[in-house]
């Protein structure tokens, strides 16, 4: 999310209630990145305080999120779909009442045998697996103002490529 603010926006995250955001224009449309300041498994709830002054739809959020079921440098875009045992996806799609909006996987892989997952995918990576996600997370930015502007399946040829 940074990463996109710098690059974008330009814009600074400034903190509220439940949510950090930061504001900009990306092709002369709005874009606000709102980063959930809630535990991951509750941050759908930001979405009732969003979305009541706002004439935001679901099929209008890009959410972005890890993905253990793809290997550490892949992304996925995606339209709709269940929330696959992601716990911050169930929140958001229970929060928005709707699986309407597109989300972009990154590949962060499943954990070693014995691990805890939750304890694998809040812990810091290897040096090669962080290049890799690295390199997922600066396709999405690079190609954010093509996701912005056209169809998102035009943008999927890209961002859902394999490269590892």
């Amino acid at each position: 999310m940074e990463r996109i603010a710098s690059t974008h926006l330009h814009a600074p995250f400034k903190e509220k209630a439940l949510w950090a955001e930061a504001r900009g224009t990306i092709k002369g449309r709005e874009v606000v990145l709102i980063k959930p300041l809630t535990y991951m498994n509750r941050s759908g709830a930001i979405f009732s305080h969003l979305l009541v002054d706002r004439t935001w739809l679901p099929r209008h959020l890009v959410v972005v999120c890890d993905q253990v079921d793809l290997t550490p440098g892949n992304g996925r875009l995606r339209i709709g779909g269940g929330h696959a045992g992601h716990n911050g996806l169930k929140s958001i799609i229970q929060h928005l009442g709707s699986p309407h909006f597109v989300r972009y996987y990154v590949g962060v892989g499943r954990p070693p045998e014995g691990e805890d997952l939750a304890d694998y995918v809040l812990s810091v990576p290897p040096r090669e697996e962080r290049e890799r996600i690295e390199e997922t997370v600066l396709r999405f930015v690079e190609h954010l103002p093509r996701l912005i502007e056209e169809e998102v399946e035009s943008v999927m040829e890209v961002l859902n490529r394999r490269y590892y």
